[in-house]
């Protein structure tokens, strides 16, 4: 299930965003016999659609959420390293000077 928006109350940046976006299921179940059929539902301020129902027009907004949250997780990944690359940087640079 997907979780596109809060219910409700203002968020606080990306932080308080994400925790509400595309968290996918799908549902899977037989139909005539033994094909196995799989829809991907979402969840939008408390009310679940199949995402086969939405018009194009949403579908393309929901997969321009997903690419943004693909591009974000990406940016925090970077972030990180370059964070714990600048506390090496300044320890090495704190022995240099103490020698």
């Amino acid at each position: 299930m997907q979780q596109i928006l809060p219910k409700s109350g203002g968020l606080s940046g990306w932080a308080g965003l994400k925790s509400y976006l595309l968290k996918s299921s799908r549902d899977e179940f037989k139909k005539d016999g033994e094909k196995r059929v799989s829809e991907e539902k979402l969840t939008i301020d408390g009310k679940e659609y199949l995402l086969d129902d939405l018009s194009d027009t949403a579908k393309a907004q929901i997969s321009s959420i997903r690419a943004t949250d693909m591009e974000i997780a990406r940016h925090e990944a970077i972030l990180a390293m370059l964070k714990t690359a600048r506390v090496a940087y300044a320890r090495a640079a704190k022995e240099e000077l103490n020698e």
